[in-house]
């Protein structure tokens, strides 16, 4: 019994370690973006790049996302016969 506490005491250091091993290095990467030189053109150009320019495969992926758990939501719901009529009722 105590060599599976013990393993779990030392499952939840490791996990605190990593944790903590994180946090440094956001801080470390916080400090380096407030160093001069400051390159307020360079992160301009960059934040276009990735964000900008990105929309194009952004919009695609969810597209092709959207279509393919709609058709799954589809299947799912014809098993149980709740599919959507199009028809008006009184036909």
């Amino acid at each position: 019994m105590t060599n599976v506490i013990g393993q779990l005491g030392a499952w939840a250091v490791m996990r605190i370690r990593e944790m903590g091993r994180m946090l440094l290095f956001v801080l470390s990467a916080f400090a380096w973006l407030m160093r001069p030189p400051f390159r307020f053109h360079q992160i301009m150009k960059q934040l276009h790049f990735i964000g900008y320019r990105s929309t194009f495969v952004v919009v695609l992926t969810a597209g092709f996302t959207g279509m393919v758990l709609a058709l799954q939501g589809y299947y799912s719901l014809r098993k149980f016969g709740s599919e959507g009529c199009w028809a008006p009722r009184w036909r």
